[in-house]
């Protein structure tokens, strides 16, 4: 599976803050790369990424939101054996991910209701 860059998710996140208002800020800089370096090293799964971006606070604002894009995202891109799921993620990145899911109705009103939590 491709790395997950670190750049990426503050990409996404800063894309779900500004949609939501918020302040799309790295504000622990070492969470992040120890939350994205474990995952890359295999030496944790999508759902403890996931809990570490929500528990150690990388960001000033949108850390849940970050974490349910991610989460969605990499679980599309680790059961890609499965065509019919992820069809139609192919060839897309995270930033991409993000922006399809600010587009489609469905994702944005449960992110809407992370950014109310």
């Amino acid at each position: 599976m491709k790395q997950l860059e670190k750049q990426d998710v503050i990409e996404a996140n800063k894309i779900l803050c500004k949609e939501f208002g918020q302040q799309g800020v790295v504000i622990n800089d070492d969470n992040l790369d120890f939350a994205v370096d474990q995952f890359n090293e295999k030496e944790s799964t999508v759902i403890e990424l996931a809990r570490k971006i929500i528990q150690n606070h990388p960001f000033m604002e949108g850390n849940k939101r970050t974490a349910f894009v991610v989460y969605m995202y990499l679980n599309k891109v680790e059961n890609s054996k499965n065509p019919l799921v992820t069809l139609p993620i192919i060839g897309v990145g995270l930033i991409e991910y993000t922006k399809r899911m600010l587009n489609d109705d469905l994702w944005y009103g449960w992110l809407k209701l992370l950014s109310e939590v």
